[in-house]
């Protein structure tokens, strides 16, 4: 029997491919820290983000920093793990 579903090794590698395709084409990156945020509050962010032409991705900090890695980007991956990030 064939299975159709993805492994989560491929939906990680297509995820960074594709957080690195974004990475490339923008023109700022900006990182935040949503934790306490409401589920009411992140969507009217996102909204408000979208409306000005841009984009809110959630991503794990690993694969972000796999793909800043791939884009040549400089990161302190202990940054995203702080409470400041």
């Amino acid at each position: 029997m064939l299975s159709t579903t993805k492994k989560p090794r491929d939906l990680k590698v297509e995820t960074v491919k594709s957080l690195t395709e974004k990475i490339n084409s923008a023109k700022v990156l900006a990182f935040c820290n949503y934790h306490g945020l409401t589920v009411n509050q992140l969507t009217a962010l996102r909204v408000k983000i979208k409306e000005a032409g841009g984009e809110l991705i959630v991503a794990k900090n690993t694969l972000l920093a796999r793909a800043l890695k791939i884009s040549n980007f400089l990161f302190d991956s202990k940054l995203a793990q702080s409470e400041q990030f």
